[in-house]
């Protein structure tokens, strides 16, 4: 998520959640959690949203099913 505006996210305990993730699934990770940002500015959200970390574990999850 180098270069997207976050919040203070805690990487280091979210890293445990993705054990035995490929790159692929890591990379989507980052993707999904990108897109749920962009669906709550379309949503009416301030175009300065950043990333949560919320938005990273429900994409981890998401990656995960």
């Amino acid at each position: 998520l180098s270069g997207i505006p976050c919040e203070k996210i805690s990487f280091s305990a979210l890293s445990s959640q993705c054990e035995g993730f490929s790159g692929a699934e890591i990379e989507l990770v980052c993707e999904k959690a990108k897109q749920s940002v962009i669906r709550a500015i379309i949503g009416g959200a301030s175009n300065d949203t950043k990333i949560t970390e919320n938005d990273v574990i429900s994409a981890i999850k998401s990656v995960r099913m």
